[in-house]
């Protein structure tokens, strides 16, 4: 972090404050994970999580349609007695 903090404003001329804000900021969105390790933190993101996140979250919508699907007709069902 604090190379990055360092290095981004000769480059790009981006803030190191906004470096900080930015790497927080995935960390709490959980796309990227964080540990301390010593004296230092360390930030990594593997793609295959951000894909199997995705992956869980459409099988778990596609289950709630799939039950508001079954409610929908067994209403049916009872407004057509």
């Amino acid at each position: 972090l604090k190379v990055l903090e360092r290095q981004m404003p000769k480059l790009k001329g981006i803030v190191s404050q906004s470096v900080k804000e930015v790497l927080q900021s995935l960390v709490d969105d959980d796309k990227v994970d964080s540990d301390k390790i010593g004296s230092g933190n360390f930030f990594w993101a593997f793609p295959s999580k951000a894909s199997q996140k995705r992956k869980h979250q459409i099988a778990t919508l596609d289950a709630n349609i799939g039950e508001k699907k079954r409610k929908l007709e067994h209403a049916k069902e009872r407004r057509a007695q």
